[in-house]
């Protein structure tokens, strides 16, 4: 379904005129601001590059969100943002590789600005999460899901989805129209070839580590979930920089380093290991969680950290 669709669905209506760039209608307004009450030559315009309407007769005017509100015709809040994040979006094929990137004008228009949520401003402040750092990683608000949004880019800064973290039950989930995240690393668009890259976990280890200052010794980067996929490593061996992992202080966190009750390094980590310099650095001790890591120990890890040489024994845990 497209944005001509959307409109139809809010207006129970078809267009008198579709071309590239915009969809003609009879004014839904009419009825009130037209003479005559009615309108017979569609000067009720939808553009469809900014997802706004305008009517050339009464001049109402307004976006597609505001229109859903005006009249509701069998489209919810949520499907209207998520057709809107996807209306340039083709159709994908499950057996065709080619993932086109959303368009970042929609993803911007569709959530808010985290500081216009009070939920999420909190949320942020109780995750020790600046509005500079939100902004700085486009970080938006979901009013619908009541959830903070992550986008994901890939090297070219093409837009392919977004991750939320719910904030009232603390859960992360993927929505909508998102990329697939074994494809992914959060943060490639940030990339910087000249420095080494710090792979984490989760949403909130990626956006604490900017918090504290680490992307000046680090290009940052979060793997979303405890899993390098052959696509990960093939991203980070195109970005061809030393590589440093550090997952969660817990057992899914080892797990993304080592082969299963063993201290073996896994067959992903092995495969880095081959073309690139691969560092595992353990954890300060006494420290469990990525929010409690500081820029000392960061700076630490990246001067400190013996690179691994093969595949033996290794301690991960404090």
């Amino acid at each position: 379904m497209n944005i001509v669709d959307a409109v139809n669905t809010i207006l129970n209506s078809t267009p008198t005129f579709d071309n590239e760039t915009q969809a003609r209608y009879s004014c839904p307004f009419a009825r009130k601001n037209h003479s005559g009450g009615f309108d017979t030559s569609g000067d009720f315009v939808v553009f469809k590059e900014t997802k706004s309407y305008y009517c050339f007769a009464c001049e109402e005017s307004g976006t597609l969100h505001k229109l859903k509100e005006l009249f509701a015709k069998g489209i919810t809040d949520e499907e209207l943002d998520l057709l809107l994040l996807s209306s340039y979006l083709s159709i994908f094929n499950p057996k065709d590789h080619h993932d086109p990137p959303l368009d970042l004008d929609i993803y911007i228009n569709v959530f808010s600005p985290v500081e216009s949520s009070k939920s999420s401003m909190n949320y942020l402040l109780k995750r020790n999460i600046s509005l500079a750092t939100a902004n700085k990683l486009g970080l938006q608000y979901s009013d619908y899901h009541d959830a903070i949004t992550f986008p994901i880019y890939d090297l070219q800064s093409n837009l392919h989805g977004f991750q939320c973290r719910f904030i009232n039950n603390n859960d992360i989930k993927i929505i909508g129209f998102v990329a697939k995240v074994g494809k992914y690393l959060l943060g490639a668009q940030l990339v910087d070839r000249k420095k080494p890259s710090l792979i984490v976990e989760g949403l909130f280890a990626y956006a604490h580590l900017h918090e504290i200052g680490a992307d000046k010794l680090f290009n940052i980067l979060a793997v979303m979930g405890s899993k390098l996929t052959s696509y990960k490593i093939e991203l980070l061996k195109h970005i061809n920089n030393p590589i440093y992992i550090l997952p969660d202080n817990d057992l899914a966190g080892k797990r993304m380093i080592y082969k299963k009750d063993k201290d073996v390094i896994n067959d992903a980590v092995y495969e880095l290991s081959k073309g690139l310099d691969v560092y595992l650095p353990s954890w300060p001790k006494g420290k469990k969680d990525p929010d409690q890591l500081n820029y000392p120990d960061i700076r630490n890890m990246r001067y400190n950290t013996n690179k691994i040489a093969s595949v033996k024994q290794y301690s991960f845990f404090s």
